[in-house]
């Protein structure tokens, strides 16, 4: 759509960059979402994933430290046929997420064979946003979720088959990368 905007002056109308048209509409959306988001649900939409890359755009140091991490190897703790096994893969791989990626299983990326940011932080794309980021509330409602002991536990379960018992403390220490 072109903006044009008439000038007082000559009343004449003529074609212009509208820079003020494009922030009202950023305004207006602002507005929408943060409407929806007081008097609809707890978060805005499921978003798309972005991917560790996309994170690693602002979070370099973050990245880093999770390649070096367990959670960037997670599918490599499993051997031979667990790493087909559906519910192995639930928590080994953010692939087995096919309700986040909305995208057939079978175009995957190495990272989405690991358990990146986004397993743990919500799918970026509403909230990746560095105006956004700056603001912990608006990125929560945008879908980032908060780090808890019952995030870590959905996963490491005193039923899944670790050779000790998980211990989140000692657990934070081993991925941490704030």
């Amino acid at each position: 759509m072109d903006c044009v905007i008439r000038n007082r002056e000559a009343d004449e109308i003529g074609p212009h960059i509208c820079k003020k048209r494009i922030g009202v509409v950023s305004y207006m959306m602002a507005i929408f979402v943060a409407v929806t988001c007081l008097f609809g649900s707890s978060t805005y939409a499921l978003g798309e994933r972005i991917g560790a890359e996309g994170c690693k755009a602002c979070h370099a140091d973050a990245y880093q430290k999770w390649q070096r991490g367990p959670h960037a190897r997670s599918m490599q703790s499993l051997s031979g046929s667990f790493r087909k096994s559906v519910s192995c893969r639930s928590c080994h791989a953010n692939a087995s997420q096919s309700k986040v990626l909305n995208r057939p299983k079978a175009i995957v990326t190495a990272q989405e064979n690991s358990v990146d940011c986004e397993a743990c932080h919500g799918s970026g794309s509403l909230y990746a946003a560095e105006h956004i980021m700056k603001d912990r509330v608006l990125a929560e409602k945008l879908g980032l979720i908060r780090q808890t002991e019952a995030l870590c536990l959905s996963c490491h379960l005193s039923s899944t088959p670790n050779t000790q018992p998980f211990d989140y403390e000692k657990g934070l220490m081993q991925i941490r990368h704030w």
